[in-house]
């Protein structure tokens, strides 16, 4: 029996090496902003689709494919009027009104009636798989003509989908803010539909508002303030949106059975306690925490054997119980082992010690308690509890019965060996 579930415990670890895992959705309000003073380098071997244009949009086919909450772009709309759409790719111009969320989804820098003078195009950058496609407005006034001179940019990032908006030399002109508040100049993103959006009010701290009104604050809760625009948005001013890692699983996973005895160490054949994440080069550095408790049921006034096993925590500090992973993750997934760790399930460098204080670890099933951080971000991303199994040294689970009695045969016939799969 011992041979067999050596068997079993060896193709359960198989069929976790070998299976697929999902990331999760990459929505535009997973995603998030940051805003650095960086320089405004003007493109110059671009493409110009216009040189002086009004109300004009034009199709942009993409070099790569861009994933845009949560949608794959093969091209996109450039619009006059100071924007870019993706999916569902609206090609309309657009003038602007009071709602962001009226073009989507969409990047909105200036997005406003404007009349571009000294052309507007793209430029593909850098080779692949990390292009970067430029879009650019030059000399771009408001439209009745304010003498403004306005000139910035849209960075679409290959591979990791990141999207800055670059402010190169601003000139408003005599445009009157306070007084055209249904012209005003929207500053944000849009989603695949009218509830999804980030919009951005400049200021000091720039901020992201999650309404369909922007920027803040609001006139009377109807119309829109917008002269903050021209106080902050100036040259080299880089809003970039970048997505969140997610937490995708863990390891053990639910259903894997370990075996009092051993250590998982990921020597052997074995493996560590760890968490996957679905994580691109560039994205915010991921934390967690990570703890063990069983046998189950978790309730010490029912069941006086369970407790916390295993307890991740930073490397060299056991009291700090938020972990961090070096190297970070990178991958779809990726797997992360817990680099240390304290309770009397934990071995050295974050191994998971069954044999050590063994006697003190019933067999039974066992909880993995997890959850994903990003600190920098004030973000949490926990997952359902995952339930393994911590076998006996002699346990055998026997899940089908191979007979040796045709369908024929009133009974079993005698001194035959009946084939067991476990």
């Amino acid at each position: 029996m011992n041979q067999v579930l050596k068997k079993s415990l060896l193709l359960v670890t198989a069929i976790l090496m070998m299976a697929g895992y999902s990331a999760k959705a990459q929505r535009l309000t997973d995603m998030t902003f940051s805003v650095s003073q960086g320089s405004w380098q003007q493109s110059t071997g671009w493409t110009v689709l216009a040189n002086v244009v009004d109300d004009a949009s034009y199709y942009v086919s993409l070099p790569f494919q861009f994933k845009f909450d949560d949608y794959y772009n093969s091209y996109v709309y450039m619009s006059s009027n100071g924007h870019i759409s993706f999916y569902p790719y609206y090609g309309y111009y657009n003038l602007t009104n009071y709602y962001l969320t009226y073009t989507y989804a969409s990047v909105q820098v200036m997005k406003r009636d404007l009349y571009v003078y000294n052309g507007m195009g793209y430029e593909v950058q850098g080779v692949a798989p990390n292009r970067v496609i430029v879009f650019q407005w030059l000399g771009v006034d408001f439209y009745y003509g304010y003498s403004a001179n306005m000139n910035f940019q849209v960075k679409l990032y290959e591979t990791s989908n990141r999207v800055d908006i670059v402010f190169g030399p601003m000139n408003y002109g005599s445009f009157p803010f306070q007084d055209y508040y249904y012209y005003a100049p929207h500053l944000g993103f849009t989603g695949t539909n009218s509830s999804t959006y980030i919009n951005i009010e400049p200021g000091p701290t720039f901020v992201a508002h999650f309404s369909n009104r922007n920027p803040e604050p609001r006139y009377t809760s109807s119309y829109i303030i917008s002269s903050q625009i021209a106080g902050y948005c100036t040259q080299g001013v880089t809003i970039s949106l970048t997505s969140f890692p997610s937490f995708v699983d863990v390891w053990p996973q639910s259903g894997t059975i370990l075996r009092r005895g051993n250590i998982y160490d990921g020597t052997g054949g074995t493996m560590k306690p760890g968490m996957y994440f679905s994580r691109i080069a560039g994205q915010a550095e991921v934390y967690g925490r990570y703890q063990i408790s069983g046998p189950l049921p978790a309730d010490p006034r029912r069941n006086p054997q369970y407790k916390v096993i295993y307890t991740g925590t930073k490397v060299g500090n056991p009291t700090d119980e938020l972990i961090y992973f070096s190297p970070q993750p990178v991958g779809q997934p990726a797997f992360a082992p817990i680099p240390a760790a304290k309770g009397i399930a934990a071995g050295t460098n974050g191994a998971l010690d069954l044999f050590t204080n063994r006697n003190q670890i019933p067999g039974g099933e066992y909880m993995v308690e997890a959850r994903m951080e990003l600190p920098n971000y004030n973000y949490v991303q926990p997952i359902d509890p995952v339930i393994f199994v911590i076998a006996n040294d002699y346990d055998l689970a026997i899940t089908s019965l191979i007979s040796p009695k045709s369908k024929t045969d009133r009974k079993y016939p005698l001194s035959v060996t009946i084939p067991l799969q476990a």
